[in-house]
């Protein structure tokens, strides 16, 4: 068994086939993950079933032939692949006749095996993306069995219908997976009228964990988060301690490190340097390297003019560009086939007093998801551009990459607390999730701003520590059912969710036994008061005890009772109530923990 992980994710995450998660978990061994996607290639090395366990006899999927697909490309590695797409063919008479090569559940998208592979991808050694990020690659769950559910269509504009989605998740409900991971999704709406708010319902009822991503638009505020049904697991994404850097070395000995994930190494040539403010016609500077400036003013703070601008950039007979930028979150705009350099504005400063001299004129949980190394399949380019590149492997970002990592993680926890369920699962991870990055200073989001739980959720996820939790807050559903009550939905639109016309709601309310708080109060009250109530159920073999504590918060009076819970043994429930009293001080939010 390899005892190297991945090119960083598994080690940053601290998974270690000789300890902890991995080693309790067997690396997710008998586990099915299914993901519903942009389908699958089986012949990429991560999808090998080298050392996998045998096929679940539980599981009642199956490999469905297809166009330039065939029913014997699955293994005990990728135990199930499946399409769905009368949705899709019947939303537009555009639409009528699907390319012949796609019409099968394989991916010629690429995020589908990507997600994958980061969810259950099995070890590849010397896996990297033109030498970047070279290593061992592997999933979060390596020897966990893999299935496809491709119901996302098209190349450019790659979309799902509704009703695909929830053929697809149903299907994989009566195939048997355990884990659903859903790097899809739509804009925040009614429970009732979103499709994958309705088919998880079901998909929690048989007790399997789903994971979805919480979107990308974290960044624009509130109301971004997509997939945020109270059944599910959310993701956010991080990033890590890794970065693609690029040295730019001066002729007086002086060396500039900037970022870059040009996949041509140029060291060996030396080049003169000029200014140019806009990048803007830099064919008339053959052969030198052109100098610019793109701060994030330029873009009236819009991050995505910016990365229109970068994949409009263009070196043509110029040697390079290095382009000084303020851009935060600059790691995601690095890929491209052209020579390239992003750098900061401190060391713009220096190559600028350089040239001077020389007259010479680069959520409910957060994961990582910031340039992870995954399969990718080799027809479809990493960069489509006038210079398409290819590659096996691919680097991504966001919360697409994020939830399939979590999902590995529930994998992990399924297989060692197979009698979980799906919220206790969620609750192990998140009240064990953690608020600090590598310097042990809170973790920061886009704007290098402190991160709220708004943004974070209950922090970055740690797989060794959610193994053993000691407590969770447990929910089925029933509990589900009586916060769709409380929160006043009529009876048609829970049985639009629920799928059922015998279910009944035995208890309304709108505080659901979940590990966090949060309270709305109205701004003209010069005083308010909330109290939830909580069960938590001991997952420990040996007797405990628990104190509550709360940091942050000002202006808040807080009151637990009790003050301290016993356990004497393992699935012992004890209750407590949390009361909070305020008096209004002016503040739109208030964080604490």
């Amino acid at each position: 068994m390899p005892t190297s992980a991945t090119t960083l994710a598994p080690n940053f995450l601290k998974l270690n086939a000789t300890y902890g998660a991995w080693l309790d978990a067997k690396l997710g061994e008998d586990i099915i993950i299914g993901l519903v996607d942009t389908g699958v290639w089986p012949e990429s090395k991560s999808f090998d079933d080298k050392d996998m366990s045998d096929i679940p006899s539980r599981w009642k999927g199956m490999c469905q032939g297809g166009n330039n697909f065939s029913s014997s490309l699955c293994n005990k590695k990728l135990i199930g692949a499946r399409y769905f797409n009368k949705g899709y063919l019947a939303s537009s008479p555009r639409k009528s006749t699907i390319p012949i090569n796609i019409n099968s559940a394989r991916d010629d998208i690429g995020h589908g095996t990507y997600t994958a592979s980061v969810a259950a991808g099995n070890y590849v050694d010397r896996a990297s993306y033109f030498g970047y990020a070279s290593g061992t690659a592997t999933g979060t769950a390596p020897r966990a069995h893999v299935a496809m559910y491709k119901a996302i269509w098209g190349n450019e504009d790659s979309e799902s219908q509704p009703s695909d989605t929830i053929a697809a998740i149903d299907q994989a409900i009566l195939d048997g997976v355990d884990v659903l991971s859903l790097s899809v999704g739509d804009y925040p709406g009614s429970l009732y009228d979103n499709a994958i708010s309705v088919a998880t319902f079901a998909a929690m009822e048989k007790g399997i964990v789903v994971v979805a991503s919480a979107g990308n638009n974290g960044s624009l505020g509130l109301n971004t988060v997509i997939n945020g049904a109270p059944w599910l697991i959310t993701v956010a994404a991080g990033t890590m301690d890794r970065e693609f850097v690029a040295k730019l070395n001066l002729e007086d000995g002086e060396s500039i490190t900037g970022f870059s994930l040009y996949p041509v190494n140029i060291s060996s040539t030396k080049f003169p340097l000029v200014f140019e403010q806009a990048c803007k016609n830099v064919d008339k500077y053959s052969q030198k390297i052109v100098v610019c400036e793109a701060n994030i003013e330029t873009f009236y703070g819009d991050v995505e003019k910016f990365g229109e601008y970068v994949d409009d950039l263009e070196t043509g007979t110029a040697a390079g560009l290095i382009v000084i930028t303020d851009i935060t979150e600059i790691e995601l705009y690095i890929k491209t086939t052209d020579p390239i350099i992003f750098i900061r504005p401190k060391e713009g400063e220096m190559i600028k007093t350089y040239m001077k001299r020389r007259k010479e004129p680069k959520p409910d949980i957060l994961a990582p998801g910031t340039n992870i190394l995954a399969a990718w399949p080799p027809s479809v380019p990493v960069i489509d551009d006038d210079q398409p590149l290819f590659s096996n492997f691919n680097l991504a970002f966001g919360t697409s990459v994020s939830c399939p990592m979590v999902a590995g993680v529930a994998a992990l926890i399924k297989s060692v607390h197979k009698d979980w369920s799906p919220a206790a699962i969620r609750s192990a991870m998140i009240t064990t999730a953690y608020g600090v990055d590598n310097t042990n200073n809170p973790i920061k989001d886009y704007n290098l701003e402190v991160a709220s739980a708004l943004a974070i959720g209950g922090g970055h996820v740690d797989p060794n520590k959610a193994l053993h939790p000691g407590l969770v807050y447990d929910a089925g559903a029933q509990d589900y059912l009586n916060l769709l009550c409380g929160m006043n939905m009529t009876e048609s639109q829970i049985r639009a969710i629920t799928r059922s016309s015998t279910k009944r709601c035995d208890r309304p309310t709108k505080d659901l036994n979940y590990p966090s708080f949060i309270a709305f109060f109205n701004k003209g009250d010069s005083t308010a008061s909330v109290e939830f109530k909580r069960t938590v159920t001991n997952v420990r073999d040996s007797r405990s005890s628990y104190v509550g504590y709360l940091k942050g918060m000002k202006g808040f009076e807080v009151v637990v009772i009790p003050k301290k819970l016993n356990f004497v043994k393992k699935g012992e429930k004890k209750r407590f109530k949390r009361k909070w009293e305020t008096r209004f001080h002016g503040r739109a939010f208030e964080m604490g923990e």
